[in-house]
């Protein structure tokens, strides 16, 4: 399990694995010039990509009655480090300031040549001085990055892979780290709604969606393989959907397939499941027998 660990007190940024039986087999730091808020990173089957981007500490906005204290920097450089996986030195590519808070997957498209999706904020937490408060953010789109290490500096050509606003992408996990097909993600139509479902095929450029009725709301979207399923979309979306009308929330299993369709199965729960909760699946006889751990702070784990 790969994982890495961003703090404010140097360190600041520390990469990982553990083995099966929980034993350390890398532990390194990351060389950074200072702290920065990352929520997210990437690996693919000989890399680790880091994400040193525009939203960093700035601890005096706690005495400006700032809730946390991050903002953005027009003056810091927007960055992505590539590491080898199984540890080594950090190199660094520029990229146009941005901040992403969640990686839709990477993979190695040849020795040199890494390719890394991503959900991209052009900003993110703008503090106005005046009003002591944020601004509104931006909404984040797919985008790509394809860098190139071949050269000795390195090159990044940046893509947007759709113009629709996006959160919380999900993928066939057997996939993370190769070159997956399909991503599924939540529409956000406004900035304060998760409402609706793409499913993006990467690989002929079309999308479907699952719509989801005004007033309700969604959270991400859990692919869940077909036992002895032989291709990456053979399975299930899973998706808990808040219903604005009752205050309640029911589980929906779509076909990965066809998520456009009528869903296969709809649980009711006697409870509200807020909207963008986060998830995963758990196969039942893993459920048995160990406690799903989830990830706190700004420390991320695949």
């Amino acid at each position: 399990m790969f994982y890495f660990r961003a703090d404010w007190q140097d360190p600041f940024l520390r990469f990982g694995a553990l083995d099966s039986s929980g034993q350390h087999v890398i532990d390194q730091t990351v060389e950074v010039e200072g702290p920065s808020m990352m929520h997210d990173f990437a690996i693919t089957e000989t890399k680790a990509l880091f994400l040193d981007l525009n939203v960093a500490y700035d601890f005096a906005l706690l005495e400006q009655g700032a809730p946390m204290p991050l903002r953005w920097h027009d003056d810091r450089t927007a960055r992505i480090g590539v590491t080898p996986r199984h540890r080594g030195p950090t190199r660094w590519v520029e990229v146009e300031p941005c901040f992403v808070q969640h990686v839709i997957n990477a993979y190695d498209a040849t020795p040199d040549i890494v390719v890394l999706d991503v959900v991209r904020y052009p900003s993110f937490l703008r503090f106005d001085e005046n009003t002591r408060g944020y601004d509104p953010n931006p909404l984040g789109v797919a985008w790509r990055y394809t860098i190139d290490l071949s050269s000795d500096h390195g090159t990044v050509a940046e893509t947007q892979l759709d113009d629709r606003s996006i959160e919380l992408p999900r993928i066939n996990e057997a996939w993370v780290g190769r070159a997956a097909r399909f991503t599924y993600a939540v529409e956000q139509p406004t900035d304060v709604e998760m409402r609706g479902i793409i499913k993006y095929d990467l690989l002929n450029g079309t999308t479907q969606q699952h719509r989801v009725p005004f007033g309700d709301q969604n959270s991400e979207p859990i692919f869940v393989p077909r036992p002895g399923g032989t291709t990456e979309d053979d399975g299930w979306v899973i998706a808990c959907v808040y219903r604005g009308r009752t205050d309640s929330t029911d589980v929906v299993v779509l076909d990965a397939g066809d998520i456009a369709s009528v869903p296969v199965a709809v649980v009711h729960l006697p409870c509200r499941v807020p909207a963008g909760f986060h998830g995963a699946w758990v196969n039942g006889q893993f459920g048995v027998h160990r406690e799903a751990r989830r990830s706190t702070g700004s420390e991320r784990r695949r």
